[in-house]
Parts: structure tokens; sequence; C-alpha cells
């Protein structure tokens, strides 16, 4: 008969469609799974670059913020107790023959502010580098003028280098922030590195994980779209942060070459000093305090124009190595400061603009 023929053969096509329907499903699910799997695996390999980077960046600026420390609290702590031993002290006449550019010339420090950076910075080294907070050395690296300078309690240097890295989402990053360990460290929210925002990109992992691929060929190619897109800004982190270990490396290079050059003018300090307590100490007022066992009272006016030149130039020295002391690194948001590498250019043609025979000593 044809009609059961016909319904024979309607039956035979659909359980063939069936089929092709069963066996497309089942290759949409492996092609579902092994676009998750590719996915997955791109956000790992990213991740963990951007990990290692992280712990590079971290490092070097640790490395810059220790180093940051020691010159503040050997180097500039020396120069201070030295240069404040003399009175009356007038460089003015010195100006017009050796000065700094006028990059330098319009940010000075007084000895003030050198004072209260040295005394905070030593206090920190005698407590224990290691007694500083997660990222709290990132932080003298990165705004080393700015956490230096932030109380003028030197009482608090610890407490307020630690708390600003613990309420610093970009010093957290730096300091110890690991992906593994939350992403955010103790920081936590939004942080915003190179222009990137950094939380949605960490985020990514969990909807790779959440989404049911395998059930949805279409839900696997947008998950794919999105990994692939995070997984780029996952690279701008790494560039940027790149860019960051660099500048920290050539600030680290720089205040290296000057502590050198530094110390020997230290030593030069010492001897006018020394010159300076012999030729004075026979002044009424330094007889007096000389047996009381009191510090003399040099009179910068009493001292040779070679002595005077001397402390002269030392001060320019003092000041290019202070303005690479303080300058920040990264701005208050967590970007690269645009002026950072002009600053570094700037301070490096100020020492070879210094006088011949101080210039000679920083090779």
């Amino acid at each position: 008969m044809v009609i059961p023929i016909i319904l024979g053969g309607a039956a035979a096509i659909a359980g063939i469609t069936g089929l092709v329907k069963g066996g497309q499903a089942i290759v949409n699910g492996s092609n579902a799974k092994e676009i998750m799997k590719t996915a997955k695996n791109m956000y790992e390999e990213a991740e963990e670059i951007l990990e290692m980077q992280r712990e590079k960046t971290s490092e070097q600026l640790e490395r810059l913020g220790e180093l940051k420390l020691q010159a503040w609290s050997e180097d500039i702590g020396e120069f201070v107790k030295l240069y404040s031993k003399f009175k009356h002290v007038d460089l003015e006449s010195f100006a017009s023959q050796d000065s700094l550019s006028p990059s330098h010339s319009s940010k000075l420090a007084n000895l003030a502010e050198l004072k209260l950076a040295s005394l905070k910075a030593s206090e920190v080294i005698k407590g224990g580098v290691s007694s500083l907070g997660a990222g709290a050395l990132a932080g003298v690296a990165s705004y080393g003028g700015a956490m230096m300078f932030a109380s003028a309690s030197t009482g608090t240097a610890i407490a307020s280098l630690s708390g600003a890295a613990a309420t610093n989402a970009t010093l957290a990053w730096f300091g110890g922030g690991s992906l593994a360990a939350g992403g955010l460290g103790v920081a936590g929210g939004t942080l915003v590195l190179g222009g990137v925002v950094v939380a949605p990109v960490l985020a990514v992992a969990g909807f790779i994980m959440a989404a049911k691929a395998e059930e949805n060929l279409a839900q696997a190619r947008k998950t794919y779209a999105e990994v692939a897109a995070k997984v780029e800004e996952m690279g701008l982190l790494v560039d940027f942060m790149v860019k960051v270990e660099d500048l920290a490396f050539r600030y680290e290079t720089f205040i290296q070459k000057v502590r050198k050059g530094y110390a020997q003018q230290l030593h030069d300090l010492r001897d006018v000093v020394g010159r300076a307590e012999r030729d004075q100490s026979r002044l009424l007022l330094n007889r007096i305090k000389k047996l009381l066992g009191r510090s003399l009272t040099l009179d910068f006016r009493r001292l040779s124009l070679a002595d005077q030149k001397q402390l002269h130039h030392i001060w320019l020295s003092t000041q290019i190595l202070h303005t690479i002391l303080v300058h920040p690194l990264l701005t208050k948001e967590g970007d690269l400061a645009e002026d950072a590498p002009l600053v570094l250019e700037q301070a490096n043609q100020s020492l070879l603009e210094l006088p011949e025979n101080v210039g000679a000593v920083y090779g």
C-alpha cells in the first residue's frame, strides 16, 4: 500500500534527520568545549605572564625604594649634619658663577625639608625595612617625596609609610597583591594602571568557569571573544609594568652613580669642617663651648674662598640628588608620570653642568 510506504519513508527520513541533528549537536558540543579550553588556556597563559611581570616590577621598585631610603638616611643625613654646623651661610655670591639649570632652581629644597626626610628614612632603617607593610618600599620608590614628607613627626614614619601602602591600590598591587592571593591585595576595589581598569580584567577567570559553553556553541564563541579582549588588556598591563620597571631601573642607576661621587664630596666637606674647627676653635665663644663640651659654632664667613666654594658645590649636588629622590614615577591614579623621564634627563644634564672639578667625581 502506498500510504504505509510513505509513512515508513517519512519515519526513516525523520530518523536520519534526528541522527544528523544529534551528530551535529555532538560536534557543536565538542567544538564548544574546545573553544572554551582554548580560551581558558589563553587566559591562564596571559595571567602567568602578567603575574611574572608584576613580580619583576615589584622587585625593581623595592630595590629603588630601599636605595632611596639609604640615600636619604646616609647621604642626605650626613650632608645635613655637616652643613648645619655652619652659621651665616651665604651662597648668593656663587650663584651667578655656578648655578643649576632653571628646571632645578625652581624647586630647590631647604635644609629643614632635607633634615625631616633624612630623619624619617633613618628611623625606618633603624626599625628594619622588613617592618614596613606590603608595598611601602614600592611606595617610597614611586612616590618618594610625598611619602617621606607626609608627616611632620618622625615618630610615625614607619606607620605612615605602611599605612599609605595599605590604602593605595597601586602600592598593594606592586607590594604583594598577587593574582593568586586575590588579585588586588589589601586595597581591593577598582585599580587603574596604564589606563586599564584591572578588576574586570582579573574577573574574566570567573565567567570562563561559570559559562556552560559545552551546551551552547554561540555562548562559547561569545566567551572566547570576551576572553580575547581581556587578554589584550592584560598585554597592555604587562607593557605598562615593563615601562615602570625600566624607569625605576634608570632612576636606580642614576642614584647609584650620584652616590659614588657624592661620597667624595662628603669626604671633602668633612675636611672643610675639620679645618674650620681648628681655625675657629680659638674664638672666645668656641673656647667656652669647648670647655662645656658643646659643638663649636663655625662661621661660614671665616672660611677660605676655596672652602666656601666646596659648600656651594655640594649644595648644588644635593639639589640634584634631592630632585631624583622626591620626584614621583607614578601619578596618584597609578599611571606613569609623564615628566619622570624628562626629570631624569635634566638631572643628568645638571651633573654635566657642574663645575669641572666637581663634575670629575661623577665621571
